[in-house]
């Protein structure tokens, strides 16, 4: 929004023009490049009549604090640039029944837009906030009210130092839904929905999203990368079911912090952290039985009871750190969580992981991993140690339950230890309680094994270092093995 010289239809100007205007006010421009109504220096107007405003380049401009326009009923057509325009503070009103076609609003250094009806957009941004005055403030609000754009827009735009925030505002319609660059946007209730992409942060952006708001993005819900920063409390993130999908992505430096129950759903991967921080507590992540719930390469926080279902897999680390503490991870098709060669530590506390039957619940092959008072079950392999997994410690009367012919823990590879207290495994077909075949391997503390069919509680090949049993029930049935032992250095102690 560039500044121009003043020769608008209508200007007030000054603190004493305090104007209402009850008679139809018809205005129209085919050549001007000025705006239709131009108010500033503290000055107020009020169209208390019906509006008709048409094929003018610029709508309705408020320059300056305590510069004023309200508009109660008509139309705003607009050819050229933004319908509305607030500057340095100002203020436009528009209130319900107004019909307003053409550019969106554009806000240079402050000012606030109040909406009551629907804004139908014709140019390629909704709103725009630009400006380098760092303390100002801008608001857009509306009670239902709606900004409509032409299909491969972008509903919002924050690129100006400051704060721009959206109360009760949908925007649809749009390729992009909102993206900053510079500055904090505020979305509060409301919703932004974009045909591709629902929220985009970079550069030195904020996102802040609260009151239950809704992204809406079909192939990308929300996508942070540079130093940005993205928080969310309650709401939604919503995708098109689509493949390749994303419902979050977090790349480079970014921070990305979603609480108070957001619900992630309807895309092939729920979360991407590539680079950066992803946090969450509480809320849910959803698919539709294929991608990954959360595939982070950086570090990751669930937190609070994050439920993770219905994927091929729940959780996939490839880098980085892993904490999850409370919540589940269900109706997996293929492996609960996944732990690959190059992470650095994961730690699973007070999670519940059920498959579909089949499948595994911990793959393992790297890194540190810690299972607390973990409940597995619905797998054919409960927890699976390989290649250059480090160290397993499983405790906190965790539960493994596995069917068919499967492995409660399984230790293959070049691995360090495996240590097990206090806990359950529990076998329903003719499988094996504990396979281990590398590395040491430690049970002990009130851990109990149950096996049934032909299976063995504790099965130990060549390849093994140590085996210690110490305070541990081993009990089977009909044929199987209690503990079946070759090679390596063991030692019982209180095993029943």
């Amino acid at each position: 929004m560039k500044d121009e010289p003043s020769n608008p239809a209508v200007k007030v100007h000054g603190s004493k023009a305090d104007i209402t205007i009850v008679d139809k006010l018809t205005i129209t421009d085919k050549s001007s490049k000025m705006p239709a109504i131009q108010v500033e220096k503290q000055g107020k107007l009020v169209l208390a009549g019906e509006v008709d405003i048409q094929n003018v380049y610029k709508g309705i401009v408020a320059d300056g604090k305590g510069s004023s326009v309200t508009v109660t009923k008509g139309v705003i057509g607009v050819r050229g640039d933004y319908v509305i325009g607030v500057k340095n503070g100002g203020t436009v009103t528009l209130i319900d029944g107004v019909k307003v076609n053409g550019g969106g609003i554009g806000v240079k250094d402050g000012g606030t837009v109040t909406l009551g009806g629907e804004v139908k957009v014709q140019g390629s941004m909704g709103i725009v906030f630009m400006g380098d005055k760092g303390t100002a403030n801008a608001t857009v609000m509306g009670v239902g009210a709606k900004i409509n754009l032409a299909s491969g827009s972008t509903g919002a735009v924050m690129m100006g130092d400051g704060a721009l925030m959206l109360n009760t505002v949908t925007i649809e319609g749009v390729g992009v839904g909102a993206r900053v660059t510079k500055g904090t946007l505020e979305v509060t209730k409301g919703s932004i929905q974009g045909t591709t992409v629902g929220a985009e942060v970079s550069g030195s952006g904020v996102l802040e999203v609260n009151g239950r708001a809704t992204i809406v993005g079909t192939t990308m819900g929300l996508r942070v990368t540079g130093s940005g920063k993205a928080t969310m409390m309650g709401g939604s993130i919503q995708g098109g079911g689509s493949g390749g999908s994303y419902g979050v992505i977090v790349d480079t430096s970014g921070t990305v912090e979603l609480s108070g129950g957001v619900e992630v759903s309807r895309f092939e991967t729920g979360v991407y952290v590539k680079g950066g921080t992803f946090k969450m507590t509480e809320g849910e992540i959803t698919g539709d039985g294929k991608g990954t719930g959360v595939y982070m390469e950086g570090g990751v926080t669930l937190s609070g009871g994050v439920d993770i279902s219905r994927f091929a897999t729940g959780v996939r680390v490839e880098k980085g750190v892993l904490i999850m503490n409370q919540g589940s991870v269900k109706g997996f098709t293929g492996t609960g969580v996944m732990v690959g060669s190059e992470v650095k530590s994961a730690s699973l506390m007070g999670v519940e992981i059920t498959g579909d039957g089949k499948g595994t619940g911990v793959m393992m092959m790297g890194g540190d991993v810690k299972l607390d008072n973990v409940r597995i079950k619905g797998v054919a392999m409960g927890v699976m140690m390989e290649k250059g997994g480090k160290s397993l410690t499983i405790s906190g009367s965790s539960t493994i339950e596995f069917v068919g012919d499967g492995v409660g823990v399984g230790v293959w590879g070049e691995v360090k230890s495996a240590e097990l207290t206090q806990t359950v495994i529990t076998g329903k077909g003719s499988g094996t309680g504990v396979y281990a075949e590398r590395g040491t391997l430690i049970i002990e503390k009130g851990t109990t094994i149950d096996f049934k069919e032909s299976g063995w509680g504790v099965y130990v090949k060549g390849g093994i270092k140590n085996v210690s049993l110490t305070g541990t029930t081993i009990t089977g049935e009909e044929s199987g093995y209690g503990v079946y032992a070759v090679g390596g250095d063991r030692y019982d102690d209180d095993v029943r």
